[in-house]
């Protein structure tokens, strides 16, 4: 679980960079809306706050 988190972080850290943090946001809401298992939903969230605290892009 700890990979995939680190992908999601990395992912989103990347989207931020190539858009905005606004455009990022309005696509994960746009995500979290049709996703309706929670667990994958919280697991999500916790990367999404760790890239937000990281803020780096690795490639």
């Amino acid at each position: 679980m700890q990979e995939v988190s680190d992908q999601i972080a990395n992912s989103y850290a990347c989207l931020v960079d190539a858009t905005s943090e606004s455009t990022a946001e309005k696509m994960l809401n746009k995500f979290m809306a049709v996703i309706g298992n929670e667990e994958s939903q919280s697991l999500i969230e916790k990367a999404i706050d760790k890239a937000k605290a990281a803020q780096e892009c690795v490639m």
